[in-house]
């Protein structure tokens, strides 16, 4: 599974992109792999203090938004693609 990071989770991650092979798993799943291969910074990016995905953060499968599919239960298999966004502001 491709995971394509962008702005402070690829800083986090030191990495644009990571592959991970899972067989099929829940977008909370591939959020608990992700944290256990990155710090606490990496995790408090994604995530609250209730392990929930944190406010603003963008989970994309397949191009659609998690929070208007299942939210964290939201199947995945192996061929998704899957792009994280963390929180951003503007002015």
């Amino acid at each position: 599974m491709r995971v394509k990071l962008y702005a402070t989770l690829r800083k986090a991650a030191q990495r644009k992109e990571v592959e991970i092979t899972l067989s099929e798993t829940t977008a909370r799943g591939l959020l608990k792999r992700l944290i256990d291969l990155y710090d606490a910074e990496f995790e408090g990016l994604l995530t609250n203090e209730g392990g929930e995905l944190a406010k603003g953060v963008i989970f994309l499968v397949n191009g659609r938004n998690i929070l208007h599919l299942q939210g964290l239960e939201t199947p995945l298999k192996e061929e998704d693609a899957i792009e994280l966004f963390p929180p951003v502001a503007g002015g």
